[in-house]
């Protein structure tokens, strides 16, 4: 817990550290998964599973920016609102 989060004063401050590193997070997997589509279509050798793998790619970046913009991240954290 940052030590900003432990007055009662201060809870916008925490949320905005707590939104802030889910969004970081969003940012992170969302990257990954795009370079990994990229990478698999342009850099790694194709293999027997390329089709199943280049759909397990894209039905996740899917979730992933599905739950960002529906704003499941905010159901995370109850306490900001």
């Amino acid at each position: 817990m940052h030590a900003l989060c432990q007055f009662k004063l201060s809870f916008t401050i925490c949320g905005w550290l707590n939104r802030l590193k889910l969004k970081l997070f969003y940012a992170f997997t969302g990257g990954f998964y795009t370079y990994s589509i990229f990478a698999l279509l342009f850099w790694e050798t194709r293999r027997k599973d390329f089709g199943v793998s280049m759909s397990h790619h894209i039905a996740t970046l899917f979730l992933i920016l599905i739950s960002y913009i529906a704003r499941f991240s905010l159901r995370l954290l109850p306490h900001l609102y």
